[in-house]
């Protein structure tokens, strides 16, 4: 449900690009829907980070938003799980790419932005829910 929220409640209804699990991209038929719908695939036990970073600049330099979920999993903990450093870097990266391939990339500057979705009740079917720009990184270049 958070990845359609996010996606609902996206400023300027601009789609949004997710990172994925690789895993989920084995099945064939799986992996052509979640390419085709803008999915990044995420290798979570590499060390290796080009094709994460591939992805991620090729929407990132069309201006198009990247959105992912820092703790890297869904959870139901009342609080803030340990965030991952995923963001950050891919931010970082993207800036160094940006700079050495001017002609590549979008003129535009890169933004990221904090959110947040709380549940009142995550046990409770339909509970309400509240976002909250603070802790769900969206990559977004503003056109």
């Amino acid at each position: 449900m958070d990845f359609m929220l996010a996606a609902s409640n996206f400023p300027h209804k601009r789609i949004l690009n997710y990172w994925s699990k690789a895993s989920l991209f084995a099945n064939p038929i799986l992996k052509r829907v979640l390419l085709s719908t803008g999915n990044i695939p995420v290798e979570r036990k590499s060390k290796d980070n080009r094709v994460l970073f591939k992805g991620t600049f090729d929407v990132l330099a069309r201006g198009e938003a990247v959105a992912l979920f820092p703790e890297g999993t869904s959870y139901t903990e009342p609080r803030i799980m340990q965030i991952k450093d995923g963001a950050s870097w891919s931010a970082l990266e993207y800036m160094k790419w940006a700079a050495e391939n001017p002609d590549k990339a979008t003129k535009t500057e890169l933004k990221v932005v904090p959110a947040a979705i709380v549940y009142t009740n995550k046990s409770k079917y339909r509970s309400e829910v509240i976002i909250e720009c603070e802790v769900f990184f969206l990559l977004n270049q503003i056109r």
